[in-house]
C-alpha cells in the first residue's frame, strides 16, 4: 500500500504553503503602505461627516412620513 504522502504530495504542499505566504506578504504591505499614505484632512472629515448627517437626517424624515402615512391609513380603516 502506498502512502499517500509521499515526495511528490510533500512537494506540491510545500509549493502550496509558499505561495499562500507570499499572497498574505503583498496583501499585508499593500494594506500597510496604503494606510500609511492617507493623510489626516480635517476640513474633508468635517465635510464627510455633515454629508452624512445631512443622509441620515433625509432618512430619518422619510421613514417619519412613512410611519405617519401608514398610521393614518391604519385609523382611518378603523
Amino acid at each position: 500500500m502506498a502512502s499517500w504522502w509521499n515526495a511528490t504530495g510533500a512537494s506540491n504542499f510545500t509549493r502550496g504553503l509558499t505561495s499562500i505566504t507570499g499572497q498574505l506578504s503583498t496583501n499585508l504591505k499593500d494594506i500597510l503602505t496604503e494606510a500609511s499614505e492617507e493623510t489626516y484632512d480635517p476640513v474633508a472629515e468635517l465635510t464627510r461627516a455633515r454629508q452624512q448627517i445631512e443622509d441620515l437626517d433625509l432618512r430619518k424624515q422619510a421613514l417619519s412620513e412613512e410611519v405617519l402615512t401608514n398610521n393614518i391609513g391604519f385609523f382611518i380603516q378603523i
